[in-house]
């Protein structure tokens, strides 16, 4: 036995059918149940998920960098939730900018080579934007850690 879903009739509707009247259409904004989530809904600033994965994807195609194929579900969890924070959702387009002239965070001898998962972490974007993958000098990071060739 299958199971219909149920369905979605707007509140006046809903209320003057209980009453026993004839029911009204009512504009679509107040449809029941409400709906859950944000499922992609833009911001203020018109960013959402898919408009990030966008923007890493042209900047990984001219960096060399691994290109996010799919938005997964994990990751549009991930990208809702740092898009919803205020520090990051200001800086993220100037970290994303930065990356390309940050050597540690693309691929080569020294360099990890980043991908979507790494700058969607909730530490990333602030940590680019204070220079902590800048190069100082010879091997050495701007923190002073140095890097040692891999053997």
């Amino acid at each position: 036995m299958t199971l219909a879903a149920p369905k979605t009739i707007s509140r006046p509707a809903f209320r003057q059918k209980m009453r026993g009247e004839k029911a009204e259409s009512a504009p679509p904004s107040q449809e029941f149940p409400m709906p859950r989530g944000t499922k992609n809904l833009p911001t203020a600033t018109g960013d959402c998920p898919d408009v990030v994965r966008q923007a890493w994807n042209e900047m990984a195609a001219a960096c060399g960098l691994l290109r996010a194929t799919l938005l997964t579900k994990p990751r549009r969890r991930t990208a809702e939730r740092r898009l919803a924070d205020p520090s990051w959702r200001a800086g993220w387009r100037a970290a994303l900018a930065r990356i390309p002239r940050t050597p540690a965070l693309l691929p080569g001898a020294c360099g990890l080579g980043c991908d979507l998962d790494f700058f969607l972490r909730s530490d990333t974007v602030d940590a680019i934007l204070e220079g902590r993958f800048d190069w100082r000098g010879a091997g050495a990071f701007r923190s002073g850690r140095v890097v040692e060739s891999v053997r």
